[in-house]
């Protein structure tokens, strides 16, 4: 059995820049397949969501995130997500 990869929580700022092709963006976005499980917080969907222009731009967005896991960071405190066990935030050049 492979060993699971450790989750990592990707901000609506990568995903922007690699929607946008950026090629910095997207080749970290591959690195970070590679060795993680990337997910992404309700809350950065729902900035995606809002952000689009169109329907078409929607279903893009829609399909887009079908490759991330979804991570419910609930807590009394959003801003306690530093002691959520496990949880690896990556810088973003």
């Amino acid at each position: 059995m492979a060993a699971l990869r450790p989750l990592v929580v990707v901000d609506t700022d990568i995903l922007i820049d690699v929607s946008r092709a950026e090629e910095q963006a997207v080749r970290f976005l591959q690195s970070l397949e590679a060795s993680h499980r990337p997910v992404v917080s309700p809350i950065t969907q729902m900035g995606l969501f809002v952000g689009c222009r169109n329907k078409r731009e929607l279903q893009q967005t829609v399909q887009f995130l079908k490759r991330f896991g979804v991570a419910h960071l609930a807590s009394k405190n959003q801003r306690d997500y530093r002691f959520i066990s496990g949880l690896r935030l990556l810088p973003y050049p």
